[in-house]
């Protein structure tokens, strides 16, 4: 999987992976697990370094509707991370995506992936 943009502002931010092996069929789960971190509080006081501030898991069923929001059209996928994190997702905003991605396949492997992403709200 890969990071493919960012874009939006509170409720409307959205986080875009691409799956570049389209492996999706080939899998019995995967979990896309999203932290938000910020630099500003909700109510705007600023810290030193990144606070984390939610937690929210993506489902990806290979055939079944994801959850939570999840769109998954081809081997795009798109997580409406904003309806989670919207406190933190103002303007300006120094903000962090911690993603974490698990996956098992028909035959029981699992991988896992970490990708970690840091934006300044509207800017991306």
């Amino acid at each position: 999987m890969k990071s493919k943009s960012i874009s939006g502002v509170g409720n409307d931010n959205q986080l875009i992976l691409s799956d570049r092996g389209n492996v999706r069929e080939l899998l019995k789960d995967t979990q896309i697990e999203v932290q938000c971190f910020s630099k500003q509080s909700a109510t705007g006081v600023v810290a030193n370094d990144y606070v984390k501030r939610r937690s929210i898991t993506f489902k990806i069923p290979p055939k079944l509707q994801p959850s939570d929001g999840a769109i998954v059209n081809g081997n795009t996928y798109t997580l409406p991370v904003g309806r989670y994190c919207s406190p933190w997702l103002k303007a300006d905003y120094n903000v962090g995506y911690g993603i974490v991605i698990n996956q098992i396949t028909k035959s029981g492997t699992k991988y896992d992936q970490s990708i970690d992403k840091s934006f300044v709200v509207g800017k991306n």
